[in-house]
């Protein structure tokens, strides 16, 4: 069975940026700024579907990595046909199950699952991809307030647990994660 391109793209989003999968599920395609290349997150979405406040309920500004914003761009193409296909102006949630509704939590768990298992893959959950991603960039010796940050925690000592994955310089860039996600594919 052929994954949604809501899911897919979203849980291309949780790998790119660490949001937490009740952010996800909150975002709206007004909250996209594609040439700024950042998403802003100022609310998320309990399981009943209800909307409410961010875990810290403060908003932030959550950059988005170079490739990651022209899969986003294709997809907006596609979410946007979508929409008007099924009589809407556009779109309310940027992220879609396949009958245009927001995608809810248990579905996008189910569905990480079926792909984990297709992969031969062990067991995790999608809110998982938000330790990859923060333990990626800290290997790139990407800075623990940046990273922080981008993770919406209200202190930086909340990453202690990923101390052992800092690197020791200083360098960095948006597509920190490409290089990231190379080292893990090409270990294999």
């Amino acid at each position: 069975r052929l994954l949604p391109p809501g899911v897919g793209m979203g849980l291309l989003v949780m790998a790119g940026t660490g949001l937490r999968p009740s952010e996800l599920m909150a975002v709206r395609p007004s909250d996209l700024d594609m040439p700024g290349r950042t998403v802003r997150i100022e609310r998320s979405l309990d399981l009943d579907g209800q909307i409410k406040a961010t875990k810290t309920e403060e908003a932030r500004l959550v950059d988005l990595s170079g490739r990651l914003t022209q899969s986003l761009s294709g997809y907006l193409t596609w979410l946007d046909s979508e929409a008007i296909a099924r009589g809407k102006e556009q779109a309310e949630w940027l992220f879609v199950d396949e009958k245009g509704g927001v995608l809810n939590e248990r579905y996008l768990r189910k569905a990480f699952a079926r792909i984990l298992r297709k992969a031969e893959l062990p067991h995790f959950k999608p809110y998982d991809l938000r330790h990859t991603y923060a333990s990626l960039l800290l290997s790139e010796a990407v800075p623990l307030v940046y990273v922080s940050q981008q993770l919406g925690h209200a202190k930086p000592t909340t990453l202690k647990c990923y101390a052992s994955r800092m690197g020791s310089g200083n360098r960095r860039d948006d597509d920190v994660l490409k290089r990231g996600f190379e080292k893990v594919w090409h270990q294999k």
